[in-house]
C-alpha cells in the first residue's frame, strides 16, 4: 500500500496503480483531486482518493497504515513549521520499516518567499526534524536537491 501525497493530477499515482500498487492518492486540492479521478478513470485504474492537507491525515485512513509514502514536489513548497507537520503527518500513516521518498533538500538554508523559490534546509537541521517526526534518512537518491530515502522508525 502506497501513499502518494500531494498527488496532484496523479503523476505518479497513476503509474503505481498500474503497476499493482494499492494507491492512496492523497491532495488538499479538490480541483486536482477531480482531474485525478477522470485521469485514473480513463486509464483504467482504481485507486482511492483523499481530500488532505496532511491534517487528521490516519483518520482520513480510516486508521489504515501504509507501507511506502510519496512526497515528490511538495515539501519544497512549504516554510519549516509546514515541513515538520507534514513529515509527522506521513510518520503517523506509514508502518515502522516503511519507506518515504521525499524532496526535502539540504545546502544555502532559505524558507520560499515567492512562487519560483523552494525552501532548502541546513543538513542537521532537516535530520533532527526528521529524526523527532519518526523518520531515519536511509540514501540521498542524487544531489543535495534530490529525493532522499527515509525509513519510519
Amino acid at each position: 500500500r502506497v501513499l502518494d501525497f500531494g498527488a496532484g493530477n496523479g503523476r505518479l499515482a497513476i503509474p503505481l496503480a498500474r503497476q499493482g500498487f494499492d494507491v492512496v492518492a492523497v491532495d488538499a486540492s479538490t480541483s486536482m483531486l477531480a482531474h485525478l479521478k477522470r485521469r485514473a478513470k480513463d486509464a483504467g485504474v482504481t485507486l482511492t482518493v483523499v481530500k488532505s492537507d496532511g491534517a487528521n491525515l490516519l483518520k482520513s485512513l480510516n486508521r489504515k497504515k501504509v507501507d511506502a509514502a510519496i512526497a515528490r514536489a511538495v515539501l519544497i513548497h512549504h516554510d519549516h513549521e509546514g515541513v515538520e507537520r507534514i513529515a509527522r503527518a506521513l510518520a503517523s500513516v506509514t508502518k515502522v520499516g516503511g519507506r518515504l521518498v521525499a524532496d526535502w533538500p539540504t545546502g544555502a538554508p532559505q524558507v520560499r518567499q515567492t512562487w519560483t523559490q523552494v525552501t532548502i534546509w541546513e543538513s542537521a537541521h532537516r535530520k533532527k526534524i526528521a529524526e523527532a517526526a519518526g523518520w531515519r534518512i536511509v540514501a540521498e537518491l542524487g544531489d543535495a536537491t534530490g529525493p532522499t530515502l527515509f525509513e519510519r522508525v
